[in-house]
């Protein structure tokens, strides 16, 4: 297991900055809604929902390797 290369993919590697910015909606205005996957892909949803405050952006799965999604999905199913 490779956490530098989990971090980079993750965007919370402290030794590269990441902008801060948080966007406010009122109400649901304004609000675009992704489909990340649907039940073909069990593992890509736990990653996804399991990862989605890490960083700046949602959905990680295609910057991940085989090795960081098998370790984030097993944690999340220990819980």
């Amino acid at each position: 297991m490779n956490i530098d290369a989990l971090r980079k993919s993750m965007g919370t590697n402290p030794k590269e900055s990441v902008d801060l910015y948080t966007q406010f909606f009122e109400g649901v205005r304004n609000i675009d809604v992704f489909l990340i996957d649907f039940p073909t892909n069990p593992y890509r949803s736990i990653v996804n929902m399991a990862t989605s405050t890490w960083g700046n952006k949602i959905d990680k799965w295609s910057t991940m390797t085989a090795d960081n999604r098998f370790f984030v999905v097993k944690k999340g199913v220990e819980y």
